[in-house]
This record gives C-alpha cells, structure tokens and sequence, in this order.
C-alpha cells in the first residue's frame, strides 16, 4: 500500500478517511492493512464518533503520542500528569463517548489512549458519593439490591475478569465495578 490516506469503514455503512500513520499506532489497524492489501479498512462495529476522535486525538499529536502515565498515579487529579490538550479532549466527550472510545482505543491497541480514558474517567468519579455519580450520569435513584442482581446475571464478567468482554460500561452497578478496577490500576 503506498497511498497516504486510508478508509475506515465503520457501522452503519459509513466511512472515515484518515492518515495511514495511523497504522503506527494501531497494531490491529496496521495487521489489516497487511492483509487485506487495500486502504479500505474494514472495522464495521466501531462508531464513525469513535473512530473520529481516535483521529482527533492522534493528528493532535502528530502520530507520536505521550509518554504512558505513570502508574501509579502520583495524584487524582491529572494536573501535570497530562496536558491541557488532552484533559480538555476528554472533558469535551460525553461519558458514553468516553467509554466508547475506551473500548475503541483498546480494541485498536492505542495503549496510551485507553490509558488516558482510564484515568481520566478514575479522576472524575473516584470517591464520588453514589447520589452525586447517579445525578452526574443520569441514573435512576431506584437502584437496588434486586437490580444490582440483574445486573450482575445479565454481565456475568462483571464478577469474572476472565469472562466476556464488555460492550455497554455505563450501568450504575457496573460503573462502580468497573471504578474500582480503575482504581487498582492506576490508584495502588
């Protein structure tokens, strides 16, 4: 392939043109383009807003992204850990965004994007009061005992790291498993 441009296809029939450096960043994207021998890239399950902001995000820093974040987190809230760019690029997203584009980031292999989604959704709802994190993300207060095990039986992997991957992330329940995963990650 020698073009500079390629085409990511993605849901609902559309497409997204982007730089082939992309492939730099992307084992996953850079795979596909060795083996199908085209600059049309086909990733049919992400969201043309995920991908998009990939891009954003890449094109920001010219293909050669930061230095991974240090783990542990020398504190929560992100001052000198990232730069403005980034923290404002994640502030901007709506939660559903940024935990699609969490998933988007991994599923590509931009280790340093998904770390950065991480952290930043960690810094934002970590020790929160439980009615403050429903209010911020619009969740009912009826929450109970009773959903929690619905929850829980509908995403087995919540309780089993092991088991399948997740698609949605904002759930009340889910959301305080997957912070506290979060926290151990980057909160020892």
């Amino acid at each position: 392939m020698t073009k500079d441009l390629i085409t990511i296809l993605v849901r609902k029939g559309r497409s997204v043109h982007c730089s082939n450096q992309i492939a730099t960043l992307s084992p996953l994207i850079s795979e596909l383009i060795t083996e199908y021998q085209t600059d049309e890239i086909p990733l049919t399950h992400l969201s043309k807003t995920s991908v998009e902001n990939i891009i954003v995000y890449c094109e920001h820093y010219s293909y050669a992204l930061p230095s991974p974040l240090p783990k542990p987190l020398p504190n929560k809230r992100l001052k000198g850990i990232i730069d403005f760019f980034e923290y404002a690029f994640y502030k901007e997203l709506k939660p559903h965004d940024l935990c699609k584009l969490l998933e988007a980031s991994d599923y590509l292999g931009i280790e340093r994007l998904y770390q950065g989604c991480c952290a930043f959704l960690a810094s934002q709802y970590m020790e929160r009061h439980p009615d403050i994190l429903k209010a911020k993300l619009g969740l009912s207060e009826n929450y109970n005992d009773q959903m929690e095990a619905k929850i829980l039986e509908n995403f087995p992997w919540v309780n089993n790291p092991q088991g399948e991957e997740p698609s949605p992330l904002i759930d009340s329940g889910i959301l305080q498993k997957f912070l506290e995963k979060i926290k151990k990650l980057f909160y020892r």
